[in-house]
């Protein structure tokens, strides 16, 4: 189970300091994927504590209502070189766009004033070496191949530090302690503000928020529309709302009819999701337990934690480094049995229901971004 150092009392203040803190990104900006949802917030938490904050991006519409400025750096490179309709030298095109961008970005925020957050373990590797900048490298996944020595190399950088989102890195990596910290998937104190004061009854449902596929696998909407005709056999009174997923999409996925019990809510935006989690009371994790999702940290996690959702997840590496038996109860993955019966265990047990909901929006105050940003902090000042 992840255990990142969120304990402690902050040793910061919100009085202004020198640091300015540029968000560099190589793709869209803004966008409701988790990159964009985290990449926000955490800006937004560093300007919340008056650090002058920025994020920068080669494609973006800007929009009027962003809490954090947007910059938009590289963006005829980018359409040359990443927007052909067509699969040839893909990974030579996306290279020299790095290059490029490196040199762009160099240019422009070249001082030891600034701290450059970013996403890239290649795109951290060459800018510092020629920048005055500190850096935050925040990695989602292990590094393989060329990354695995760029990444070595990194673990040196005086002026580097590594914040992986979970604690996926195996022993041949060892980052100096002064330059580590975990930066994992967050909620905002506004969230767990809302949740703490909604005072309706929450109803009789279960809930899955998210896209119809992540990282090119589908999701299992069948499994779902199984597990949902088991559920309403035993508990017709029970409905399953899908949020984030169309309809249209869902059924073209699904072998049979659509389940009664169970509403397609469609894509919403992601500040109306509250609404749908605090009427909710189990909240469903489904991820297969392929290799590209043993470093995930699914930001639903901590969203269901914060709504005192009881957490049903799949049995797979990933959950078990999050999440422990206190906080969520496993299923195998993609057995329509097993999920049905841990959710009908929960329907019917309303004291480990209880328990679990209790024990998960006690676990999920560590996860703020406020706390995420500090802890950068404290590595920095």
């Amino acid at each position: 189970m992840l255990k990142p150092n969120f304990h402690k009392k902050s040793k910061l203040h919100t009085s202004v300091n020198d640091l300015r803190f540029i968000f560099i990104l190589l793709s869209r900006y803004p966008t409701k994927k988790a990159y964009g949802v985290t990449t926000r917030y955490s800006a937004k938490a560093l300007k919340d504590l008056n650090y002058q904050t920025k994020i920068v991006t080669p494609f973006s519409y800007k929009p009027e209502n962003s809490e954090v400025d947007i910059e938009i750096i590289g963006n005829r490179v980018a359409r040359f070189l990443l927007k052909w309709n067509f699969n040839t030298c893909v990974k030579f095109r996306f290279n020299s766009f790095l290059l490029i961008y490196t040199l762009l970005v160099r240019k422009k925020y070249n001082d030891v004033n600034n701290v450059l957050w970013c996403r890239d373990i290649m795109f951290t590797f060459i800018l510092s070496f020629v920048s005055k900048n500190r850096f935050v490298c925040e990695i989602h996944r292990s590094p393989l191949k060329l990354q695995k020595i760029l990444f070595r190399i990194l673990l040196k950088r005086q002026n580097v530090i590594i914040a992986p989102i979970s604690n996926f890195l195996d022993n041949g990596f060892i980052p100096h302690p002064s330059r580590f910290v975990y930066a994992p998937m967050s909620v905002n104190d506004s969230d767990l503000e809302f949740f703490n004061s909604y005072k309706m009854v929450r109803e009789e449902r279960i809930i899955y928020v998210g896209n119809s596929s992540s990282g090119g696998i589908d999701l299992n909407c069948n499994l779902l529309n199984e597990v949902a005709f088991r559920v309403f056999h035993d508990h017709p009174e029970w409905t399953i709302d899908i949020v984030g997923t169309s309809k249209e999409v869902f059924v073209k996925k699904i072998r049979r009819p659509l389940a009664s019990n169970i509403r397609i809510i469609g894509v919403v935006d992601r500040e109306n999701i509250p609404e749908y989690l605090a009427k909710s009371k189990v909240g469903l994790v489904i991820y297969p337990n392929l290799e590209w999702f043993h470093d995930s940290f699914p930001i639903k996690i901590v969203e269901y934690a914060a709504a005192g959702l009881g957490i049903v997840a799949s049995d797979t590496v990933s959950h078990r480094r999050i999440l422990n038996e206190s906080l969520a109860v496993f299923f195998n993955v993609e057995s329509v049995v097993s999920l049905s019966n841990q959710i009908n265990r929960l329907i019917e047990n309303s004291d480990q229901l209880e328990a679990l909901s209790n024990n998960a929006t006690a676990w999920v105050k560590q996860f703020t971004y406020r706390s995420r940003v500090e802890n950068i902090l404290n590595k920095l000042i």
